[in-house]
């Protein structure tokens, strides 16, 4: 489950950090209130959001000779996305169901995922990403420890994103961020931090055409007294096929492996050790309502290897502009 973040959550993390006694303070920890005093900052700087998928659509270059910090009507970007998984194609049901067709305990959840970007150079911004869910579905299957409310809090990603290159057909960014594990999910797992390294590309063919090659290297840094080791190599191909300037067809990939196994015992594995996490591919129709909404209602196959009804399922996904 993940974030629903404004200045004063925030504030009430900040001061529940600095008044625990009882937890060491260790790097995670750390980076964790630097992230939370940076997040306030922006926030109270009315910087909002922007989602990865809808800085295909926001993306305005900033000239490098009218740079200037405190324009912030050129430097922000704000932006929406949202994923709203209503059921699978076999049974109509309020909770979602795993890549193998059966059914998890987690109810059917309206995502709701905000960036915060704000360049500091021609070529650097500060970013961050607060989440959060909206469920819907049905809650009584859930364990005691999760998350039973309405409104579920997320992780917060933190760092930095660099445009390393740009033309007309072209765009590639960097980004190194920090996510600070504020969601029970988080926290019940006991996982103190973790690290990305994440590659962009957007390409333009041309008018019709859209491309995002999206890859991401996660480390995931446990609790001291946790015996797990665990990272994550994730691999994403968006293709967007404008048919007018209001309807287009959209196909997404996701592809990812991961590495988890404890660090020592018996059952330790090699460092390149790695098992599919995910394989899933999505198909929508995308309708452009207004230059700052975007609609994808989309089916999702959710296992490729074993494609059947009880892993597929409809939802729709909201790309939004604010600014």
């Amino acid at each position: 489950m993940k974030i629903f973040s404004d200045c004063s959550i925030l504030m009430e993390f900040v001061l529940l950090e600095l008044n625990s006694s009882n937890e060491r303070f260790t790097f995670g920890r750390i980076m964790k209130l630097t992230g939370l005093v940076a997040l306030l900052l922006l926030l109270t700087s009315t910087l909002w959001a922007s989602s990865d998928l809808a800085l295909i659509q926001s993306s305005r270059p900033t000239q490098q000779d009218d740079f200037n910090l405190w324009d912030w009507r050129k430097n922000l970007r704000i932006g929406y996305f949202g994923a709203y998984t209503v059921t699978n194609l076999k049974k109509w049901d309020d909770n979602q169901y795993n890549a193998d067709g059966t059914k998890s305990s987690l109810p059917v959840s309206l995502l709701n995922e905000f960036n915060i970007s704000y360049s500091i150079t021609p070529k650097i911004a500060l970013y961050s990403k607060p989440e959060f869910y909206v469920v819907t579905g049905d809650r009584n299957d859930l364990r005691e420890s999760d998350d039973r409310n309405v409104i579920t809090k997320g992780d917060v990603l933190m760092g930095l994103q660099i445009r390393a290159y740009r033309s007309q057909t072209l765009n590639y960014s960097i980004r190194i961020t920090h996510g600070h594990p504020f969601s029970t999910y988080s926290k019940n797992s006991g996982i103190d931090s973790e690290t990305d390294f994440q590659n962009f590309i957007i390409w333009f063919p041309n008018r019709s055409w859209t491309i995002l090659l999206w890859n991401t290297y996660r480390y995931y840094f446990y609790e001291g007294e946790r015996n797990t080791e665990r990272y994550r190599i994730n691999n994403r191909w968006i293709t967007t096929y404008n048919f007018t300037d209001t309807w287009g067809l959209q196909f997404n990939w996701e592809y990812a492996l991961q590495h988890r196994a404890p660090k020592e015992g018996p059952r330790q594995r090699k460092w390149n050790h790695f098992s599919v996490y995910t394989n899933s591919l999505s198909a929508g129709i995308s309708y452009r309502i207004n230059n700052y909404l975007t609609i994808i209602p989309n089916i999702e196959a959710q296992d490729m290897e074993n494609i059947r009804w009880e892993s597929m399922q409809f939802g729709f996904t909201f790309l939004g502009r604010i600014f």
